[in-house]
């Protein structure tokens, strides 16, 4: 498959240097009826991964991150903390439609589909 035909998840920073390492982070802000899910609450879960992602932008590990949703929340305070990070380092927010499988199947399938919506290109 060519590079062509690879959807991009967009850097934050155009000028970012890339590393050999990844921070993978999944989210789910609003899980809808996933089962086994015990903190419901879209505001809280939302706060959850802020507090997680700025953890991440704050520590010194030559890494960049890639931090995927799949409710299609709106991440724009996400991307306002991406951007003012100064590692250097690359940091891609992405929020896509996709958690309707861990509603049915659970969440394992919720971030299969993650995987696959990060890793795996479009077909041409």
């Amino acid at each position: 498959m060519s590079t062509a035909s690879m959807h991009m998840i967009p850097r934050v920073n155009k000028n970012e240097r890339m590393s050999d390492v990844l921070i993978f982070i999944t989210a789910t802000i609003q899980c809808g009826e996933t089962p086994h899910v015990k903190r419901r609450d879209p505001e809280q879960r939302k706060q959850d991964y802020l507090q997680a992602f700025r953890a991440w932008l704050s520590q010194d590990c030559n890494a960049d991150i890639l931090f995927c949703e799949n409710s299609n929340a709106d991440l724009s305070t996400f991307r306002e903390l991406a951007a003012a990070q100064r590692s250097g380092y690359s940091v891609r927010v992405v929020s896509f439609l996709g958690n309707s499988g861990a509603q049915e199947k659970g969440k394992g399938h919720g971030e299969i589909e993650m995987l696959q919506y990060a890793f795996v290109p479009y077909p041409s």
